[in-house]
Order: structure tokens, then C-alpha cells, then sequence
């Protein structure tokens, strides 16, 4: 089959939505049960981590029953957490209405309960649908306004779409769509790939030696530890930038056998400052108005290293920001980029976008490394 005839379902549905509602009614068009039936029954719910702690709160003040917590872990089976019972799932029975309170295990979860015959279950992108009237209900950034912005900016998506040359970059944005206008996980299932490919897959781009690369949202040094190993330990230098001091030296210590790594315990932003930060110790951490440390920011184009050959951003959500900050390098020294594409819906279509606009010598691709919908990645290899 050659690219003329290769059909790209999403794409030609998001071109026939009129309004965000037609796409809503889409996504909760397989769900078994209405928001009465919710108020009425009230809901378990599956998964007792910090959404399923969200989703309490949510439930609980706006008087809808929580029959329970349902968790796999069998540790936690007897316990309780916010006044409620923690049970294994074979408290559930076939009338059960199930919040399935987990992104990376929802579709072991779903399949779970369907093989159970319990078919009343909901995901969260189905559930910040179905309580979309609700002002408190727990969106979580990723998924802020996704229909609305689907219909808003369909014309941006389009054009991200027709920039894309190579066909496996095409069917993972394609599916990556359809999942937006479904909720039908079947579709990421299609284009996932292994996670520890994230910012070093050959199916992309191959390193060279002498390698200069930026690591910001170093987290606990994985990504440079997976960057010298992608390198075949022939790169020139890394640079860390992790504000969190924690992590950073975690990171000091499993990469302190390796030689010219530079620790930054600094943000990365649109320009040198100071700003506040939610510090959580762990992957979603974030400069936020109302965060509970300070921390330094730098703009990349103020950073006095070697200049870089790659830069990657996953920054939760502000990767507009720290492209702005090194709008410089980017004209000038075009190195590979590889930005985390998912803090919020419209990133799909505003990085690619928006990294054009400051140099439109690229090529754009896109892969996407999880079974849930956070996890898309945009690379950018120079021409």
C-alpha cells in the first residue's frame, strides 16, 4: 500500500465534529450508565493513589455515595483511606459502578472488570466528561478542555498533520486523535512503544560522537544515564537541569562513575529568574504561582556550557517557555530536539507549531511511549 492509499480514520473524523458536545456524546456513547444513575447507586472506586484520593474528594462534596475503595495491592485489602474501606475487586458485583481511578493500569483494570461481567466502569477521560458541569471536578492539566480544544484548533491539528512526512509519525498522530474523539484505548494500544525508547529511539534518530546534550527535567538522571548508553559513552558532555535538589542528587549518584556530567539545580523558563515550585519529590513536579519552594530558572539561551547537539523538555507544561528561552540556539546551532508533547492538550498541536516558527529547518516526528494518554513525544531532527 503506498501513502496515497493509506486511510487516516482519525484525522478524517475530527474533520466532520461540528461542536466539542458531538464529540462528548461520542466518548460517553459506551459507557453503560448516565450521571443519574451515579447520584442515585454511587460508585466505587478503583485505585486508592492520589487520583483515587482526587476523585473522593470530588464525590464525596458534592454528595455522591463512595461505596468503597477497590486496589489490586493486596497489602492495602482491609485498610481504610478517607473514612472508606480499601477491598480487592471481588467485592464488586455485575451492578457495580466502577471509577476506574488509574491511568497507566487502566486497561488491565478494564479488562479486568469486564472479564468479571462488570461492564458499569469509567475511565477519568470518560469521567471529566460525564462531571464536565462540575467546577470541582479533578480534570488534572492533560486533559483541560481536550474536546473544546479539538474543535478550537482543529485547523492547527490539520496543519501538524500535513507536516509530518514519514508514515509511522502519521498513524501515531492519527490514533493519538481518534483517541481524543473515542476514549477507546485501543487506539494508543496500536501506536505504544516501550518506554524506555522514550528520547533514544532508532526508529528516529542516531547519535553521533561528540555529543553535547541538555537534559531538562533531569528527574533522577535516567534519561542522561539512557543518552550515554544510546551514545555508546562517546558524547563530549551532559548538562542536568533539575530544580528539584532531591532528585538531583539521586541523579549525582547513579551517574558518578561517568565523567563530564554537569549538575544544575536550576529550572529551565523563557528567562533567568526566580520563581515558585511545586516540589513533590517525584515525576510532577512543576513551577507553579502557588508552589511551596522557590527555585531558579535559566533561560537555555543564557547557559554558558558547550553548545548543544540534542535538548530534551519535559517540564511539565512549560515547554512554550524554555523553547522561547532558547530561541537562539535553535536558530543558530539546530540542534536535535525532542519535546514531552502531553502537559496539555493543545502542546499536540502548539509545540510542533511553535518550534517551526523559530526555525522551520526541521523534521518533525512523533512517537508516544505509554498505554495511557500521557507519553507523546515530538522529535525534531534537523534537514
Amino acid at each position: 500500500m503506498n501513502n496515497s492509499e493509506v486511510s487516516y480514520k482519525g484525522v478524517e473524523r475530527l474533520k466532520k465534529y461540528k461542536t466539542s458536545s458531538e464529540i462528548d456524546a461520542n466518548i460517553l456513547s459506551s459507557v453503560k450508565f448516565d450521571l443519574n444513575e451515579v447520584i442515585e447507586k454511587g460508585v466505587f472506586i478503583f485505585g486508592a493513589g492520589r487520583l483515587g484520593q482526587q476523585v473522593h474528594h470530588f464525590l464525596s462534596s458534592n454528595n455522591i455515595s463512595i461505596l468503597g475503595y477497590v486496589d489490586n495491592n493486596p497489602s492495602l485489602n482491609g485498610k481504610t483511606q478517607n473514612g472508606i474501606s480499601i477491598n480487592l475487586a471481588d467485592i464488586l458485583t455485575s451492578d457495580s459502578i466502577v471509577y476506574i481511578a488509574s491511568e497507566v493500569y487502566l486497561n488491565p483494570i478494564r479488562k479486568q472488570l469486564i472479564k468479571s461481567g462488570i461492564i458499569k466502569n469509567i475511565s477519568h477521560l470518560e469521567g471529566c466528561i460525564l462531571f464536565k458541569k462540575y467546577q470541582n471536578f479533578p480534570v488534572g492539566m492533560y486533559l483541560q478542555r481536550i474536546t473544546e480544544d479539538l474543535i478550537e484548533n482543529r485547523a492547527n491539528y490539520l496543519k501538524v498533520f500535513s507536516l509530518i512526512e514519514d508514515e509511522e509519525s502519521k498513524k501515531v498522530f492519527d490514533n493519538l486523535i481518534h483517541y481524543r474523539l473515542s476514549g477507546d484505548i485501543k487506539y494508543i494500544d496500536e501506536i505504544s512503544s516501550a518506554p524506555e525508547l522514550e528520547y533514544f529511539d532508532k526508529s528516529v534518530f542516531s547519535l553521533e560522537s561528540n555529543e553535547v546534550f541538555y537534559d531538562c527535567g533531569g528527574f533522577n538522571g535516567d534519561s542522561a544515564l539512557n543518552f550515554i548508553n544510546f551514545s555508546n559513552v562517546t558524547y563530549k558532555s551532559v548538562h542536568i537541569f533539575e530544580p528539584d535538589s532531591g532528585l538531583l542528587k539521586e541523579a549525582k549518584e547513579l551517574l558518578k562513575k561517568f565523567q563530564n556530567i554537569f549538575f544544575n539545580e536550576i529550572g529551565v523558563f523563557d528567562k533567568t529568574t526566580t520563581l515558585k515550585f511545586d516540589s513533590t519529590g517525584g515525576l510532577d513536579g512543576k513551577i507553579n504561582n502557588e508552589g511551596n519552594i522557590e527555585i531558579k530558572v535559566v533561560a537555555l539561551d543564557d547557559y554558558k556550557g558547550d553548545a548543544p547537539t540534542y535538548i530534551k523538555l519535559d517540564i511539565e507544561g512549560v515547554e512554550i517557555e524554555a523553547l522561547n528561552g532558547a530561541k537562539n540556539l535553535i536558530k543558530d546551532k539546530k540542534p536535535r530536539l525532542a519535546i514531552a508533547s502531553y502537559h496539555y492538550p493543545k502542546h499536540f498541536w502548539e509545540i510542533p507549531l511553535h518550534t517551526l516558527a523559530i526555525n522551520n529547518n526541521y523534521t518533525i516526528r512523533v512517537r508516544h511511549y505509554s498505554n495511557y494518554i500521557m507519553g507523546s513525544t515530538y522529535y525534531f531532527i534537523p534537514k
